[in-house]
């Protein structure tokens, strides 16, 4: 099964934010994944735990294809996960995403100034 891993600093999505605003967030978000963001208890670094997530389900996938938006992949919050501290780390996220005819289960935690997330097909 396919594998995909991405890294994400946290404060580079902090710096885009405070200089593109509601544009930047518009353009790689889409409008749900922009509520549940905003209302998590650090948004940015939610924000980057989407944004590492669709990075590894590109990777799972095999690559963006010709045309692609970022607003293309969808990650929708999984029911069964449990969000919190989970090993001295925050679990930013856990999401399904189908796309592409692929159902992909993805992971996002933050320790320090990072964000790494892992995508797997199932």
């Amino acid at each position: 099964m396919p594998v995909g891993v991405d890294v994400v600093a946290v404060q580079r999505i902090r710096d885009d934010v405070r200089r593109w605003g509601k544009t930047f967030l518009d353009r790689v978000l889409t409008p749900a994944e922009a509520q549940w963001c905003a209302a998590a208890d650090d948004p940015e670094t939610s924000v980057a735990a989407c944004i590492a997530g669709k990075e590894s389900v590109i990777k799972v996938v095999g690559g963006r294809p010709r045309g692609f938006a970022w607003r293309d992949v969808e990650l929708f919050p999984d029911a069964g996960a449990l969000l919190g501290p989970e090993n001295q780390m925050l679990v930013v996220g856990r999401w399904l995403c189908d796309w592409r005819g692929t159902r992909v289960r993805v992971a996002a935690v933050s320790r320090g100034p990072h964000v790494v997330a892992l995508a797997q097909a199932v």
